[in-house]
């Protein structure tokens, strides 16, 4: 089977929370929240082999999330934190009597995020100090590609009544160091 998907979505009402805007402790909960519009693009690409002992599939997606956020990011566009540009699924699997192997590989672009810049008290007008900290552009720099394998044996034992499946699996078999979220 092979499917491909092209996509253009035009984002409304889009919400972000984000503490930028506040500056003391008795400011309303609604200067926390900003709203705006977005665009989603994209290709999906899957290749899938349904039958035989062999099976599975491979996918490709080329993508982009961006936001458009009313007084928030001098209103400029910036990338969602949820952008991907690029991503792969390699999944396999192959069944040899009673035991199943399988693998799952995964390639992930890596994805946006905002750098805190530098951190510094200020004094306020009623003598309270705060700590302020400065970010840089909004998910203006970019964590590094994703990407790892995972394996697994299943074993299966039946009887006339019941079945009974054993499985065994090792994640991020390469043991590489993904770094998933940065705050």
């Amino acid at each position: 089977m092979f499917d491909i998907e092209v996509y253009d979505k035009s984002l409304d009402q889009i919400s972000q929370f984000s503490t930028r805007a506040r500056t003391t402790p008795d400011d309303e909960l609604t200067d926390l929240f900003f709203s705006g519009t977005g665009q989603a693009r994209g290709i999906e690409a899957l290749v899938q082999k349904t039958a035989g002992a062999f099976t599975g599939w491979v996918g490709y997606t080329l993508s982009s999330v961006d936001y458009e956020l009313e007084n928030f990011n001098e209103s400029a566009r910036f990338p969602a934190s949820h952008d991907q540009l690029h991503e792969v699924k390699v999944v396999g699997s192959y069944k040899m009597g009673p035991w199943t192997f399988s693998s799952n590989w995964v390639f992930g672009s890596g994805k946006p995020y905002t750098v805190p810049e530098a951190q510094y008290p200020i004094e306020l007008l009623d003598g309270r100090e705060i700590s302020y900290i400065h970010v840089g552009q909004k998910n203006g720099v970019r964590l590094p590609a994703y990407h790892r394998l995972d394996l697994s044996a299943a074993r299966r034992f039946e009887s006339d009544t019941a079945f009974m499946d054993l499985n065994f699996s090792l994640f991020n078999a390469y043991g590489r160091d993904n770094t998933w979220y940065r705050m």
